[in-house]
């Protein structure tokens, strides 16, 4: 098989860990300025926009299927009791 690096798993040295979200939010406002804090956001969009599209048009596309479906025969029952 594989053999794993020593180092795996391995915790992260303490000097590199932060304490909290605003400490390491403030770490990264500090080192790299407002635009750190926003690296990576476009190629996130840009990997999760066609999931998203997708399933949003699946959603539609089933929910019109539902209502076409399930209006027929309510249509077909309420006209039963008409002479």
């Amino acid at each position: 098989g594989l053999q794993r690096s020593l180092n795996y798993g391995a915790r992260v040295q303490h000097t590199f860990a932060l304490n909290s979200l605003t400490s390491g939010l403030s770490s990264i406002y500090r080192q790299e300025g407002i635009a750190g804090l926003w690296k990576g956001s476009i190629p996130s969009v840009i990997k999760a926009a066609p999931s998203a599209a997708i399933t949003f048009t699946a959603y539609e596309a089933i929910l019109a299927w539902l209502l076409i479906t399930q209006a027929v025969p309510a249509a077909a029952d309420s006209s039963k009791g008409k002479p």
